[in-house]
C-alpha cells in the first residue's frame, strides 16, 4: 500500500505541475516546488511555490473516489484555494553619484552665455 501511495503522490504532483498555472504570472509549477501537505480521504492538499514570481499557492486535488486502490490513473479535480504573491520589492532610487568637474565646467559655460531669468531656465531644463 505504501508503494501505491507513493505512486498516487507522484501522480498528483505531476498532475498539478502539468495542469495548474500560477494565478499571478501564469507559469506552470515545477514538480520540485510542489509539496503534499495534507490528505483527507479523497481530498489532497498541496503547497506550491512558483519558480518565476515566488507566489505561494494552496491547491486542493479531489480524487473521484476516496480509495488507494486504482487500476488506472484516477480522475481528479483541481482547485487553487489560495495564492499569496510576494510583496513587491521596493526599488531604491539610483543615485547619479557626485557632480563631476566636467559637469561643473559645462554648467559654467552654459551660464556664461545664458540671458534669461531663473523661471525660464527651469522651464527649459530637461530633468
Amino acid at each position: 500500500m505504501a508503494a501505491e501511495n507513493d505512486h498516487l503522490t507522484w501522480f498528483i504532483v505531476q498532475h498539478i505541475a502539468e495542469n495548474v498555472q500560477c494565478q499571478n504570472c501564469q507559469s506552470h509549477f515545477s514538480p520540485d516546488a510542489i509539496d503534499i501537505i495534507s490528505r483527507r480521504e479523497h481530498a489532497w492538499f498541496a503547497r506550491a511555490i512558483c519558480d518565476v514570481c515566488g507566489t505561494e499557492s494552496l491547491i486542493m486535488v479531489v480524487l473521484e473516489e476516496p480509495t488507494d486502490q486504482y487500476e488506472d490513473e484516477p480522475e481528479v479535480e483541481v482547485e487553487v484555494l489560495f495564492d499569496d504573491p510576494p510583496e513587491p520589492r521596493r526599488r531604491e532610487p539610483v543615485s547619479p553619484g557626485p557632480i563631476t568637474q566636467q559637469e561643473i565646467d559645462e554648467l559654467r559655460e552654459f551660464l556664461a552665455t545664458y540671458h534669461g531669468n531663473l523661471t525660464e531656465f527651469f522651464d527649459d531644463a530637461d530633468f
